[in-house]
């Protein structure tokens, strides 16, 4: 009884049962002391469930031979589960005459019991009991004699005998353990459940002996946090979790969030690989607070193993670096022992005005603008870059002396001596720049022919197939191209060629009475000529599309030109004087130029009246050319390096 009451099953006590006790030695009636005769009552055995009603049976077993039992009167106790509810006579011989249902507390009295001369196993009376208990486990129990009396009322003594009324429910998975109270109700069969009708594995899935969340269990504790432990990370600590499940990187201090016996902390590094232990008490490894290992901590970052904030966080391995966790490649670029603006080293001194090129201690600065004159482009700070003044003939270490020359407006008409060579204006005829041309000329054409120095390789003109993707003009009327009328002035004129290749002269048909003279400007900075009275002298035979002439004219005239279908989409220009014909569309002088502005000085055009516009990129509000026209003619001075290429529309 014992073991099933461990489990939870529910017995009813054999004092809170029922029952009847009846069987003893009874004496013939009339005739007590003269003889004796053994008779057995019992209440028979019988179950169900909750609120049915049970039958059994009450019998007298072992009846003597007559005289048999006389006049006798039975008292039956039953437990509070039950509740009596009919009682039916048998019909026999032997008869219960009156059975009191409510005799007493949780007793039934029958009484009037006369079966003269019956003998055997009788049935007395059949009682009906209405189940208000419990779900129980039958179980057979030994019925209690209470009272038992002859007629004149002496008691008589019994002797026991078994009965049992159990209560029973529905029990699905046969766990002995009611469905309306089972927990658990799948239980496996054969699995020994607990008072819930729950096994080990139904509560305490991964089986590490503590409860699955929400499960009570006399097979496990706590509450399991980590309900699908392996079996292979054991032990785990009372809220079920193993090391890793709350030191994932198994360093000793519990991830993020996560708090158990197994470590300590609050992990601020939870992925630490194993190659990088040790770790600080924050679970990070040097690597994960110092990722250049310069023994600096990087910036936000706090550990005993480093110290400080690095301020250079990438600094090479193996490289020595100061109390900041800066190289010297760090602090000071260029490595001439200044350090770089904004940066203070053990590693170097000063702050450097030059930080990109190598410009040691005392670092000269001749304007006094902050720049080294290593690295500032216009070092006398006359306004003027030092290219321009080596180029120009001027000294770019004298602030008094700025270039003097035709590619700087003014220069040559302002009654100075700009440079400082002795010379001015009309007389300045050939400065310190060594050309073969003059630096100021008294008359705009022919155009200066300065040679750069150094000399660059010459770049072809334009062929009459450009380079790019021409942009065709719209096809002419079969067998006749669209003519252009390029009025011509006495004097010089600054005009460009649009028709067809084409022989000189045929090219000058209409106007070639007038021309007494035709240059182009060769990639030489030299001029071709042709001449219509010394053919001898004459270096030019054939007209281009688009080559860029200086024609003298003897008189004014209409040029009529067929004009060429083949319109280039850029050119090439070489440092120095690059003579143009403008293929693109009708533009803003800035807008056209745009794209070469930051590699040209100046560019000029010549004016019907025999004088030079002028356009400066550099000082927009110097010069008087606003717009560019498509066939403008147009000399351009290129100071970058290895030219540029023109792209007239992008």
């Amino acid at each position: 009884m014992s073991n099933l009451r461990a489990r939870g099953w529910m017995i009813l006590p054999i004092a809170a049962l029922l029952f009847v006790a009846l069987g003893a030695v009874l004496l013939a009636r009339g005739d007590l002391a003269s003889g004796s005769a053994t008779a057995t009552v019992r209440i028979g055995s019988s179950q169900g469930a909750p609120s049915s009603e049970v039958t059994v049976p009450l019998e007298a077993l072992d009846v003597p031979a007559p005289p048999g039992l006389g006049a006798i009167t039975v008292d039956i106790v039953y437990d509070d589960s039950l509740e009596p509810t009919a009682w039916n006579k048998t019909g026999s011989p032997l008869d219960m005459v009156n059975c009191n249902l409510t005799y007493a507390l949780h007793t039934i009295r029958c009484t009037g019991i006369s079966a003269a001369g019956v003998s055997g196993d009788v049935l007395v009376a059949n009682l009906t009991f209405h189940l208000v208990g419990a779900a129980g486990e039958c179980d057979p129990l030994d019925v209690q004699i209470v009272t038992f009396t002859d007629p004149d009322g002496n008691p008589i003594s019994a002797t026991d005998v078994d009965g049992v009324i159990c209560i029973q429910c529905p029990d699905t998975d046969g766990d002995k353990v009611c469905d309306a109270d089972d927990l658990c109700p799948g239980t496996a069969a054969g699995a020994d459940p607990d008072a819930n009708g729950c096994s080990a594995v139904q509560v305490d899935a991964d089986g590490d002996g503590v409860c699955n969340p929400g499960k009570i269990s006399t097979w496990c504790d706590g509450f399991d946090e980590c309900p699908a432990t392996p079996a292979s990370e054991r032990p785990v600590d009372s809220k079920g979790c193993s090391q890793h499940q709350v030191d994932a990187d198994g360093d000793g201090k519990c991830d993020p969030g996560k708090s158990s016996s197994l470590c300590t902390g609050s992990d601020s590094c939870p992925n630490t690989p194993l190659s990088e232990r040790p770790v600080d008490s924050n679970g990070c490894s040097q690597h994960q607070v110092d990722q250049d290992m310069d023994g600096k901590c990087d910036p936000g970052k706090t550990s005993t193993l480093c110290t400080g904030s690095d301020q250079c966080p990438g600094t090479a391995a193996g490289a020595t670096v100061d109390a900041n966790g800066c190289s010297a490649a760090q602090v000071d670029a260029d490595g001439d022992g200044v350090c770089d603006p904004g940066k203070s080293s053990t590693l170097c001194t000063g702050s450097d005005n030059c930080p990109s090129t190598p410009n040691p201690a005392p670092q000269p600065d001749m304007d006094g603008d902050g720049k080294g004159d290593v690295c500032d482009s216009d070092m006398d700070g006359d306004g003027v870059s030092n290219s321009d003044e080596d180029y120009y003939g001027s000294d770019p270490r004298k602030k008094a002396s700025t270039p003097e020359s035709l590619a700087i407006a003014g220069t040559c008409t302002d009654g100075k001596d700009n440079d400082g060579d002795g010379n001015m204006d009309a007389g300045e005829t050939d400065g310190p720049d060594s050309d073969t041309a003059p630096d100021c000329a008294a008359a705009p054409p022919p155009p200066p022919t300065p040679t750069p120095s150094p000399t660059p390789t010459p770049t072809p003109k334009p062929s009459p197939t450009p380079t790019g993707t021409p942009t065709p003009k719209p096809s002419p009327t079969p067998g006749v191209l669209p003519l252009v009328s390029i009025p011509m002035t006495a004097g010089w004129n600054d005009k460009c060629y649009a028709g067809e290749e084409m022989a000189i002269e045929d090219a000058l048909s209409g106007i070639e009475d007038k021309v007494l003279a035709v240059y182009i400007l060769n990639a030489s900075q030299g001029f071709d000529g042709w001449f219509p009275d010394k053919p001898d002298a004459s270096t030019i035979e054939t007209l281009h599309p688009y080559d860029q002439l200086f024609v003298l004219m003897s008189e004014a005239g209409s040029w009529k030109q067929e004009q060429s279908t083949q319109t280039p989409a850029s050119v090439n220009l070489i440092r120095g004087w690059n003579s143009i014909c403008y293929a693109g569309k009708t533009k803003p002088v800035e807008e056209a130029t745009a794209g070469i502005a930051q590699a040209i000085a100046i560019l000029y055009k010549l004016s019907g009246t025999q004088a030079w516009d002028s356009y400066v990129p550099s000082k927009p509000g110097v010069g008087n050319i606003t717009t560019l026209t498509e066939l403008d003619s147009v000399l351009v001075l290129v100071t970058a390096e290895g030219g540029i290429t023109w792209v007239f529309d992008p």
